[in-house]
């Protein structure tokens, strides 16, 4: 009987697990890149939406409908056709969003998925509002609390915080930017960094300190920002009754608590 030189077993061993681990490098390196690019379709998605909408909000400010005002027909007629695009874009970007979440359903982490399927409760529920305000400002809430929370899934799931491959992270710096103040380099409050997070150009101004913020959406977007509710309570209640400046529609007027994630 032949024996096989040991030398020799050990180099077919040596092909056959070096076969084997490159196969099984490559079904993780596969993996990873699914995941990376179905993180990146949902913050494409997740961003897209959320930009949208604070376009849709700007939009819906400037309206002088809300206080009773009348518009030339031409300038109505772009407002509608505005309204019409940017309601198109949305919804194609939230379509975009769902079709990539459903794809994910075997690959992502978990909590990634439960925030997706949060979102997607919330932009399906309709409650009752007098302003137009509250339900713009809770759709871009619930936007970025899933964007966070699919970012940090991100980092988690494909080790960014490990890697130092600058093109690798320059591949996730739009998505991670949106989530920063675009206004860090100025002085100002936690909770007005929030604020203008949260609604971006559509402010005119905002000033004052404090999680509740007072917003009054009649032609332009003012924020005054309050340490306690029962005070910002009391600023509406004024301005109800002595206006916001301007054209103003007291029904309009309301309170966010900017502590709600």
């Amino acid at each position: 009987m032949d024996f096989i030189p040991f030398t020799a077993l050990v180099g077919v061993l040596g092909v056959m697990i070096g076969a084997w681990l490159n196969s099984f490098l490559t079904t993780r390196r596969e993996r990873w890149n699914l995941r990376l690019k179905l993180y990146t379709a949902l913050l494409e998605g997740l961003n897209e939406a959320k930009e949208t909408m604070q376009l849709i909000l700007v939009l819906e400010v400037s309206d002088p409908g809300y206080v009773g005002d009348s518009e030339p027909t031409e300038a109505a007629t772009q407002r509608r056709e505005k309204r019409k695009e940017l309601g198109t874009r949305f919804a194609q970007a939230v379509q975009r969003v769902r079709q990539t979440a459903s794809v994910a359903q075997i690959l992502l982490e978990k909590n990634a998925l439960s925030s997706l399927d949060k979102l997607k409760r919330e932009q399906q529920d309709s409650e009752p509002f007098i302003s137009y305000f509250p339900p713009f400002d809770r759709q871009v809430r619930a936007l970025i609390r899933t964007q966070r929370l699919v970012v940090e899934a991100a980092r988690r799931e494909l080790g960014l915080r490990r890697f130092t491959d600058r093109s690798l992270w320059a591949r996730f710096t739009s998505f991670l930017e949106s989530l920063e103040c675009t206004c860090q380099a100025r002085n100002m409050s936690d909770w007005e960094s929030v604020a203008l997070e949260r609604w971006g150009s559509a402010i005119e101004w905002i000033k004052g300190s404090g999680p509740f913020a007072l917003v009054a959406p009649c032609r332009a977007l003012t924020v005054t920002l309050w340490d306690s509710e029962e005070r910002a309570e009391e600023e509406r209640l004024l301005i109800n009754r002595t206006g916001c400046g301007g054209k103003c529609n007291w029904s309009l007027h309301a309170i966010i608590d900017l502590r709600e994630d």
